[in-house]
């Protein structure tokens, strides 16, 4: 490979991180070497029009990316920023996927003791402030390098990691410890964002997620962001990394449920597989079933033995009673929504995963560290195995609809 080549493939990619944060940048000299006196507010106008006019002028019309040289119309409906029918279903979307992750961080600030509601930190210019990472960046990340990457790549999964790492990296702000831990958190932040964009074949519900995340979010943290120790740290993130695991989930649920989708395809998948194979029969797939109930209940019994290991020396009766109770019923759950799966589709793991958060919640606030930190973890470990089982469940729907096919 050549150097045209190579420059070639970095190009696109390139500019659309460097256009991402033009309109600070113009705003930062304007502020800082032309001595203009520009408030927060001004500074965050001057970054919407000037990356807004940028990107539309420019990709479509002078760089050509993603689609050669297009009216900026074709851009615009290209790249996913659309109008899709039935929009109030990717607002909908938008705003579940926001409140979870807000509630997440929410509950971290709350469980370090130190959380005081301000409603002065929702203010217009934080609003204002909002629109240009919440359209452009969605437009840049999920929209164009999204598409350059499955272009370069051939496989949406590669495309997906590499855009997400990239993500990241352009969020670092310092060289600490505490920057690369902030930075992750962003990466990770990407992984619903673009779910968003895969699911529903259009930018709408990502950008709606997006701005609604960036305006409340210093009115879920805690006062001007101060998180002293490790314990703090861990308590805030441990729970915003728990949010986006179930805002992925509740992306894939309601897309799904509600026909969320555009009717363009965003990222030229159509109906082809994206790197999956399968072959399951249907006894297979019970038996698979069988398997997974067991490990399911092995988890339960190991979360909860957990627990009251990390709860014996500071538990009460009336503790281990609520424990024994939840055990009982969290079992009579998972049997009756497997067996009306079928009719409500809701995966017992994330009700489980509910409950254990709320009592965890309850146990913190009663002095018990341990038991908090026990049931965090187990709160955790039952969105992976809602994940995973959800997903499973999906494969072998695909395999019947293929078989289906065949046949």
């Amino acid at each position: 490979m050549n150097i045209g080549e190579i420059r070639g493939k970095i190009r696109p990619i390139a500019l659309s991180i460097g256009f991402s944060a033009i309109g600070f940048l113009v705003a930062f000299v304007l502020k800082k070497f032309m001595h203009i006196d520009l408030s927060r507010l001004e500074v965050s106008v001057i970054a919407f029009v000037v990356t807004t006019s940028s990107v539309l002028l420019l990709f479509p019309g002078v760089f050509g990316i993603p689609f050669g040289k297009v009216s900026i119309g074709d851009f615009v409906r290209k790249v996913g920023l659309y109008k899709p029918k039935e929009m109030y279903k990717f607002v909908f979307l938008g705003m579940v996927a926001a409140f979870l992750t807000l509630t997440g961080m929410l509950l971290g600030s709350q469980a370090t003791g130190k959380y005081v509601f301000d409603s002065m930190t929702i203010t217009l210019t934080q609003a204002v402030f909002s629109l240009t990472p919440g359209i452009w960046e969605e437009v840049l990340f999920r929209g164009v390098i999204m598409i350059v990457l499955i272009r370069l790549t051939k496989s949406f999964r590669k495309a997906f990691i590499i855009q997400v790492v990239l993500f990241g990296l352009v969020h670092v702000k310092g060289l600490d410890v505490l920057s690369f831990v902030d930075a992750f958190s962003v990466g990770l932040l990407a992984i619903p964002l673009t779910l968003c964009a895969y699911k529903t074949n259009s930018l709408i519900p990502g950008i709606i997620f997006h701005y609604l995340h960036d305006t409340f979010l210093f009115t879920v943290q805690l006062p001007d962001g101060v998180y002293t120790g490790f314990r703090d740290n861990a308590l805030f993130y441990c729970a915003l990394w728990v949010s986006i695991l179930v805002s992925v989930v509740a992306i894939k649920r309601v897309a799904e449920r509600f026909h969320v989708s555009g009717e363009y395809d965003l990222y030229g998948l159509g109906e082809q597989d994206t790197g999956k194979t399968i072959t399951e029969t249907g006894h297979e797939e019970k038996k698979r079933s069988r398997s997974r109930t067991k490990r399911l209940l092995l988890v339960n019994a190991a979360g909860f033995l957990v627990v009251l290991l990390a709860s014996f020396n500071e538990s009460t009766l009336f503790i281990q009673i609520m424990i024994g109770i939840y055990i009982l019923v969290s079992l009579i759950l998972f049997f009756l929504f497997e067996r009306i799966k079928q009719i409500i589709d809701f995966p017992a793991n994330m009700l489980s995963a509910f409950v254990a958060f709320v009592t965890g919640y309850d146990y913190y606030s009663r002095g018990s560290e341990y038991a908090y930190m026990a049931w965090l973890l187990i709160g955790f470990i039952y969105i992976l195995f809602a994940f995973v089982k959800n997903r499973r469940r999906r494969k072998v729907k695909e395999a019947n609809y293929y078989a289906d096919r065949k046949g």
